[in-house]
């Protein structure tokens, strides 16, 4: 079964062809949309080197209704994805969606209707689920090395200052500059979710402070921030994430009522489990860390998570029920995001926790069906329009967007390559 696929977003979104081509995963790539149209004549110069020829587009709708596309990746804007992945489910279209799913809590209502109302596949595309060491603690954890969950805890640090430019193109208005430090959540939270499967239903939520170093590129938001979250049986998550003075780190930490399982950036873990000694000092095993098989995957795929979470949502679409088990659907990508969204509401209310929907109930929906609350003035006004930053709004020049414009435009010309960004 053949199925056409068009990509929005041509950076993050062409790294799942990219990963197709390298991995073998059966993919017909027909149609490329993006709307900053320097990106879009670099990439028709650069495509060809994948073996795609598709048709290009810098209008999105254009797109789903002239090319008979089958699924399309949505890996534009952050704060867009929700408007986008609609727009493609109400025209019968499968959706593939980069992170996050919604900027609103009525964004996320809609976007649910419109999967249920579409029957057709949504998957999220949290790449950080997939990454081997996080997939083989999911798997362990699901077949109960550890028992069952006491806590868990992840990070995600990943310092972008130095490349602001090329992430905001010196735009004022670019989602990074002003959402909430809890937003970006779901690379810390989102591989605790799908491990575990529980649903969070409280949050408290705590922003670290605007940092020099980000300032000056023209962010005027937290740099990082925190969230802890209480789950459904009681137990809880701790996440940190966000632009702090580190080398790029991810880490996991699961535990269990027998032991903990611990990930690394991604590529290595440990099993600590309890043993029979039970002296209380330290009687635990320590189990190597040695990859098992993926049930039916191919093990070039599982080692890449782009692959694995494009050859998931294919493998639904044409019903591998195998392949679908892997696919995280719209009510577990809002389990992974929400707490971000609402962990917002914490900070700016002192740190108070706030309880976090669960919009598979239809009461929830109906209660947060008109909530528009955000930092985005594109979408909110009045009291809806959320401060980005707790402690005050921060100023910022507009020769600062103007200089880092100048700076993009710059390594667009003269550094470009497919996966820059």
């Amino acid at each position: 079964m053949s199925i056409r696929v068009g990509i929005l977003g041509a950076t993050r979104g062409l790294e799942f062809a990219r990963a197709a081509r390298r991995c073998g995963v059966a993919a017909e790539f027909t149609a490329v949309c993006d709307g900053y149209a320097p990106l879009l004549g670099k990439v028709k110069a650069s495509l060809p080197e994948l073996g795609f020829e598709p048709a290009y587009y810098t209008d999105y709708t254009g797109m789903l209704e002239e090319t008979g596309i089958d699924a399309v990746i949505v890996a534009n804007s952050a704060t867009d994805h929700a408007q986008m992945a609609i727009a493609a489910l109400e025209r019968g279209i499968h959706v593939l969606s980069e992170v996050l799913p919604a900027q609103t809590p009525a964004q996320a209502v809609a976007l649910v209707e419109a999967v249920e109302r579409s029957g057709r596949h949504y998957a999220y595309a949290e790449n950080y689920c997939y990454f081997r060491a996080n997939l083989e603690a999911a798997m362990r954890f699901r077949r109960g090395d550890i028992g069952d969950l006491v806590a868990g805890e992840a990070d995600f640090i990943n310092d972008c200052s130095q490349r602001w430019h090329l992430l905001t193109r010196g735009l004022r208005g670019h989602w990074r500059n002003h959402v909430p430090a809890t937003f970006y959540c779901t690379h810390s939270l989102g591989p605790l979710f799908y491990a575990t499967g529980r649903r969070p239903v409280r949050v408290t939520g705590f922003e670290i402070k605007n940092q020099e170093y980000l300032r000056i590129h023209g962010a005027r938001n937290g740099s990082a921030a925190m969230e802890i979250v209480e789950l459904d049986d009681g137990s809880y998550f701790k996440s940190l994430h966000g632009n702090l003075k580190r080398p790029w780190m991810t880490r996991l930490n699961l535990f269990g009522t027998r032991g903990s399982i611990e990930s690394r950036n991604a590529g290595e873990f440990t099993v600590y489990r309890e043993n029979e000694a039970a002296t209380g000092y330290n009687d635990f095993d320590t189990l190597p860390g040695t990859f098992s098989p993926v049930p039916g995957v191919a093990e070039a795929i599982a080692q890449n998570a782009e692959a694995f979470i494009l050859a998931a949502f294919l493998g639904a679409i044409r019903g591998d029920a195998n392949l679908a088990r892997y696919s995280i659907g719209i009510y577990q990508a809002l389990d992974m995001a929400l707490p971000g969204m609402f962990a917002h509401r914490s900070v700016l209310a002192g740190g108070a926790p706030v309880a976090i929907p669960d919009f598979r109930r239809q009461s929830d929906r109906d209660r947060y069906r008109d909530d528009h609350r955000c930092t985005d003035p594109g979408v909110a006004a009045g009291e809806e329009l959320l401060p980005s930053y707790s402690r005050g709004e921060i100023a910022i020049p507009d020769e600062v967007y103007e200089r880092e414009a100048t700076l993009a435009a710059e390594a667009m010309e003269k550094q470009f390559r497919l996966g820059m960004l």
